[in-house]
């Protein structure tokens, strides 16, 4: 039960920030942890029936990544060292059931972890048909909290932002 308060809390901390984030398969996210920013949030969508695999690799400092993945019915799985002596962290789900996972990405010990580095957090989905991830990130745009138009390439726009018209 305490992971899930945990979870939620950060949460809401998180979305404050722009969080949570989209993992897609294929494309992998890169962060870092520090004493500011000591975990991140990521939601995907899978299938029933897909076997999921969520790896965290420490790619610079002495990191210690932990992970823990929420499924749609709220059920938490953790992983601190995929095998002993790799402090890399890993969960596998077999045979999931549809729905939004929602993935804490942070370190040993969370907020008071004394850890920092990058990570490299890849999400592969097996067992079920999934949409080719695409390497462009402007196919899928940032979660803006404001409204915006999007310009194709060579096009302009012009306007005036204020607090009357921020559009």
């Amino acid at each position: 039960m305490q992971t899930r308060i945990v979870s939620i809390i950060r949460r809401i901390l998180v979305i404050d920030d722009g969080g949570p984030f989209p993992l897609r398969v294929g494309v992998p996210a890169e962060s870092n942890f520090n004493d500011d920013n000591p975990g991140d949030l990521y939601e995907f969508e899978v299938p029933a029936g897909a076997e999921i695999t969520i790896t965290m690799e420490n790619t610079s400092g002495d990191l210690d990544p932990y992970l823990t993945v929420i499924g749609p019915e709220g059920v938490a799985q953790q992983n601190d060292d995929r095998t002993q002596g790799d402090r890399d962290a890993e969960v596998t789900l077999e045979d999931t059931p549809a729905g939004l996972y929602t993935v804490d990405a942070t370190r040993f010990n969370g907020v008071d972890g004394p850890t920092s580095g990058t990570y490299r957090l890849t999400l592969t989905v097996t067992g079920v048909d999934t949409p080719e991830a695409s390497l462009d990130p402007l196919t899928a745009p940032p979660p803006y909290s404001v409204p915006f138009t999007r310009l194709e390439y060579q096009t302009f726009g012009a306007g005036e932002l204020d607090a009357d018209n921020p559009e």
